[in-house]
């Protein structure tokens, strides 16, 4: 305890940024929580699949979100405590995003970034609504674990954490190939952790991991159904044929014209801002300039595995690559920072004048997203009309 004293008030600056990061995080994916006051069927039918233990375990895919909402609702059954789980998860996420962040650009562009993403509208939406749908974002742990085990002293335990973590990221459809990409691109820095292991952690952890994924193995067993569903390819045996046009489509609903599906957006508004729109194509400048890094590489296969998801399954997975383009946002908020210091170098006048613009600039995308969502989503009557479904009683 007093060793951790000592580290809060060496680091008391990166702790309060962290801090407020967790308090606008709470703040925004908690309030009001019981808006829109009806559910969706969607939200209903989850609610239905996480009610009973045995059937979660019947059915595995997504089970650690539904495990966590059926011990929630066994706390307390209200509409907030059914939306609660998505809440719960999604601060996770937006911590798990913070340290990718704070890795790659600095603890001051990784509170930006997070709080930027935080409050986006399609965040906010998937943050604050009764689905499995927040928990395609599950593919940031085994980005962090990797980040981690890469700077640790302790690579054993980082390890042994990771592949608990990676284990129950397994249940989540789709996020295997993440896994997999991670582990063929990394394989190298793996394999050097995995030989200064100890042989007895290493048995414990693939123990462990076995035992985790046992019901997954178990439902392939008896329902090789679920194993398309674990890939995420879809069911219609023509499915290749919207491939191309989602794809084709992805680009214009980020800065065009979004998806039209009032039960998680508003009208046909693009995913991005404009302020946000030229800050992902800075940061797309700023990473071609450092191609070479292994951040890049990250980001590349990500995105590229995020769109082709997005093509097999329509607009309703775009928000699996939402963090992708925030971590382009921050990288532009960097760029726009630096280009700003190298025109004005010395005059510490200029330099506070690009800070409070760029602040600013910040503050007001975050307002216009919170009250796209909060205000004119939940009172639109489009939204209304989807959120029908009243609490079930028990």
């Amino acid at each position: 305890m007093q060793k951790f004293k000592i580290i809060l008030v060496k680091n008391w600056q990166k702790s309060a940024i962290l801090a407020a990061v967790c308090a606008i995080a709470y703040g925004l994916v908690f309030f009001r929580l019981n808006r829109p006051a009806l559910l969706s069927s969607q939200e209903l039918s989850t609610y239905i699949g996480s009610h009973f233990i045995k059937s979660i375990f019947h059915y595995p895919l997504n089970a650690p979100y539904n495990l966590v909402e059926n011990l929630i609702l066994r706390l307390h059954y209200s509409l907030v405590f059914i939306r609660a789980t998505s809440a719960i998860y999604a601060i996770i996420i937006i911590l798990l995003l913070f340290y990718i962040l704070k890795s790659w650009l600095g603890i001051i562009y990784a509170a930006s970034g997070s709080v930027v993403f935080a409050s986006s509208s399609w965040f906010l939406q998937a943050a604050r609504f009764n689905s499995p749908n927040i928990m395609l974002l599950g593919f940031l742990a085994p980005v962090a674990c990797g980040i981690w085990i890469k700077r640790a002293h302790n690579r054993s335990l980082a390890i042994a954490i990771s592949g608990l973590a990676v284990g129950l990221v397994f249940y989540i459809p789709g996020l295997i190939w993440f896994i997999l990409a991670g582990i063929i691109s990394e394989r190298k820095t793996l394999l050097r952790a995995l030989k200064r292991c100890s042989v007895r952690l290493l048995i414990l952890t693939v123990v462990l991991i076995l035992i985790i994924l046992s019901p997954l193995i178990w439902s392939f067993v008896q329902h090789p159904s679920t194993v398309r569903q674990f890939f995420a390819i879809p069911y219609d045996l023509h499915w290749y044929r919207g491939v191309l046009f989602n794809l084709i489509r992805i680009p214009g609903e980020i800065f065009w014209r979004g998806p039209f599906s009032p039960v998680h957006w508003l009208g046909r508004l693009p995913i991005l801002n404009v302020f946000e729109a030229v800050m992902l194509l800075l940061g797309v400048l700023a990473f071609w300039q450092n191609r070479k890094l292994d951040r890049t590489r990250i980001l590349l296969i990500g995105l590229l595995l995020g769109c082709w998801l997005v093509a097999l399954n329509g607009p309703a997975e775009l928000t699996v690559i939402l963090p992708f383009l925030y971590v382009l946002i921050a990288t532009g908020f960097v760029y726009v920072w630096e280009l700003w210091r190298s025109v004005f170098p010395v005059n510490p006048f200029a330099k506070a004048a690009g800070a409070l613009i760029l602040t600013v600039a910040i503050l007001f995308s975050c307002n216009y997203h919170t009250r796209e969502y909060f205000v004119a989503w939940q009172n639109n009557a489009d939204t209304k009309a989807v959120y029908t479904q009243k609490l079930p009683e028990i």
